[in-house]
């Protein structure tokens, strides 16, 4: 019953990580500077345009979404194979499992 409700709580966390990977691709600077736009500039607002492009967006934001949908996606699998193994192996479960603990039987009370 435990390993039911952690599969459940596992594939609960990975649609959750799924979510937070659409959010942080949504994520959106307010007021960027954009080192291509036309007109004079200060050196100092291409380069930040161009840290703002390359490293927050082409690298931070899009690694971070890559982590998160990739760990969702694992926990996912996980989460399918151990109740496909669980439900296929029962028998073999509960084997062990007495083998380990004992039978469980209900005395009497005498």
């Amino acid at each position: 019953m435990s390993l039911a409700v952690d599969l459940e709580t596992l594939g609960k966390l990975a649609t959750t990580l799924h979510g937070l990977a659409q959010e942080v691709a949504s994520i959106k600077p307010k007021d960027a500077p954009d080192p291509n736009a036309q007109g004079l500039k200060l050196q100092s607002e291409v380069g930040a345009g161009s840290i703002t492009e390359e490293l927050v967006y082409g690298a931070l934001v899009a690694t971070a979404k890559q982590r998160l949908d990739e760990t969702g996606t694992v926990m996912t699998e996980c989460a399918t194979q151990f109740k496909n193994m669980d439900d296929s192996n029962y028998d073999k479960f509960v084997q062990a499992y007495n083998g380990a603990t004992g039978d469980w039987t209900v005395g009497s009370g005498k």
